[in-house]
């Protein structure tokens, strides 16, 4: 089993969609809310990419199959991982 950790790129973007759409999920489990991230979470990333306070965003991947995502935002002198 090889595990890599990676800057992320534009051909990670479906799989990513799908991670966040299980992270969308599990905070909808947690807080007993449907309404979180609206419709369509898997879109929801895509803002995400956009957001003017992400600086980096990273993935994992075990034997080339994206597992994990996590990103850096910078915005009022505090960071978030």
């Amino acid at each position: 089993m090889a595990f890599t950790n990676r800057e992320y790129a534009q051909a990670d973007l479906e799989a990513c969609r799908g991670l966040w759409r299980s992270l969308v999920q599990r905070h909808r489990d947690i807080y007993s809310d449907p309404s979180i991230s609206g419709a369509d979470p898997g879109i929801e990333f895509d803002q995400h990419l956009s957001h003017p306070a992400l600086v980096k965003l990273w993935v994992a991947a075990i034997d080339s199959e994206l597992v994990g995502l996590r990103g850096l935002l910078v915005e009022h002198g505090e960071s978030e991982l």
